[in-house]
């Protein structure tokens, strides 16, 4: 017995489509596979910019982990995307205390640790999911 099974993809494809059926053709709803994308899904894939169903998925999984389960705590929660916890410190802080900061001498400044205050505060406030190069964070009172 031999194995005359001839896979074909892309152009291949579309042609022996064309030639074998007609547009009119009917298929039953038995061979019909039908994939629906939640709205949490259709999100994360935003947000993370993935196209990949079991990459969404994964991040999902984790997200669930703190308890981000619907596409409303995932918006409630989300608070940027950052090349690492320090960027993403100086930026909140800076923000959240601009004219303390400001008040304070230049060479405070510039000596602030932002990794520090990340270790030693902000990450029992904010959570990060790493994904493609960049850090994802996430408040975790949402």
């Amino acid at each position: 017995m031999s194995n005359n099974t001839i896979l074909l993809t892309g152009s291949e494809r579309d042609a022996y489509i064309a030639k074998h059926f007609t547009p009119d053709t009917v298929v039953s709803e038995t061979l019909m596979i039908e994939k629906t994308i939640t709205d949490m899904q259709q999100r994360v894939s935003e947000l993370f910019d993935i196209d990949s169903v079991s990459k969404v998925d994964t991040i999902i999984r984790e997200l669930e982990g703190y308890g981000i389960d619907s596409e409303e705590n995932l918006d409630d929660a989300y608070s940027g995307c950052y090349r690492d916890e320090e960027t993403f410190c100086e930026d909140l802080l800076s923000d959240v205390y601009a004219e303390q900061i400001e008040a304070m001498p230049v060479f405070l400044q510039t000596a602030i640790d932002w990794e520090m205050v990340w270790h030693q505060s902000m990450k029992y406030d904010f959570f990060s999911v790493y994904f493609g190069g960049e850090y994802y964070f996430f408040r975790r009172d949402f």
